[in-house]
């Protein structure tokens, strides 16, 4: 799915823009009520995780996705954002993002199980997991769990407007019962239906054995039908049907060349760490993000209470540009460039091209 199409951004009717306003004006309530405190946990603080999550998205991009997965229900999509939003804190998501890949197994990362690569054929960036090359009984299950959520926030830096989706790629070659982690699978599926939802905009399973069906009666019944919609078995052949050889890997019969990890050099470490001890630059980046936020909350607030229908008023889109360009300057404070980063795979604004020997 893209912007453009319906229940998205780019494409409301009158009652979806008029529900889009009923459920800021909501979530502006519950953020702003005390009952939305957990023990240790401040509305304040969760107002900014909605703030940071939007990243470099459009703000209205990211609450549509959670009120399509409640159909348009906005006391269901309120309490789904909120249960995202205490996730994201009690997680530790911010932690994951300002640590990156020191946070993970260095050996799945080198591994190659999971990674970024091109589009499918209709421009949504790929993500392949090769499932083989996960052993359940020698992997660190927390750090697997921090692999698959650092995964997926790379994926939404990745996106480039208009489109909104991934894809994801199963590569089942070589699976056995070792490879069957019904724990992690459990967390992906509630991560990406519960707290990154709308998102998924195909799922591709390559060469599942027979052996996997059994699996698969179990995982079926754990998945939204919406989801499970989205879900292609197929076999190798078939899969240049879905992306063309030219953006899949060879180990797939492509003709991309084979994911490296590439680990910091010593040189980007202290670049790094030089960096991120600017106490005054640091503060000075925080302040902005939040005069920025503060501005697109005033003027969003605004909006719904009034009577325009468009979204993009010229306050909005001004104050969202604002936002946007606060969190790129802000953002080498609070995330560390990633291999997808240093391979180029990324185009973000805040991590430019390095130049490697």
């Amino acid at each position: 799915m893209t912007s453009t199409d319906s229940g998205h951004i780019d494409n409301l009717n009158a009652e979806q823009t008029t529900l889009l306003k009923t459920f800021w004006k909501a979530l502006f309530a519950a953020l702003s009520s005390p009952s939305t405190s957990q023990a240790g946990v401040v509305h304040d603080s969760l107002a900014e995780t909605l703030w940071l999550a939007c990243g470099l998205d459009r703000p209205d991009v990211l609450l549509l996705r959670f009120l399509r997965a409640r159909k348009f229900n906005v006391d269901k999509a309120v309490t789904m954002t909120l249960n995202a939003l205490q996730w994201r804190e009690e997680f530790g998501v911010a932690e994951l993002l300002a640590n990156g890949e020191k946070d993970l197994d260095a050996e799945e990362l080198q591994s190659g199980k999971s990674y970024f690569q091109g589009v499918d054929k209709l421009g949504r960036p790929c993500c392949y997991l090769h499932v083989a090359m996960h052993d359940k009984n020698t992997v660190d299950r927390e750090r697997t769990k921090k692999l698959t959520v650092l995964t997926l926030e790379t994926g939404r830096m990745l996106l480039q407007p208009p489109q909104e989706m991934a894809t994801i790629v199963f590569d089942m070659s070589k699976f056995s019962m070792a490879n069957m982690d019904m724990d992690t699978t459990r967390f992906l599926l509630d991560c990406m239906q519960n707290y990154y939802p709308e998102s998924l905009g195909h799922a591709i399973v390559v060469n599942a054995p027979w052996v996997f069906n059994g699996c698969w009666v179990i995982i079926k019944p754990w998945i939204d039908p919406v989801v499970v919609a989205k879900i292609r078995f197929i076999k190798s052949p078939e899969i240049e049907e879905h992306i063309d050889l030219d953006q899949l890997p060879e180990k797939l019969g492509g003709e991309a060349a084979e994911y490296t990890y590439i680990p910091p050099s010593a040189d980007e470490e202290a670049e790094h760490l030089k960096f991120r001890s600017d106490k005054g630059a640091n503060d000075e980046a925080w302040a902005n993000f939040r005069s920025a936020y503060t501005a697109f909350g005033a003027a969003t607030l605004a909006w719904a209470q009034g009577s325009d229908d468009s979204p993009t008023t010229p306050e909005r889109t001004k104050a969202a540009a604002h936002m946007r360009e606060a969190y790129v300057k802000l953002s080498p404070f609070i995330r560390t460039r990633t291999t997808y980063h240093r391979s180029g795979m990324v185009k973000d604004p805040a991590f430019p091209p390095l130049t490697r020997a």
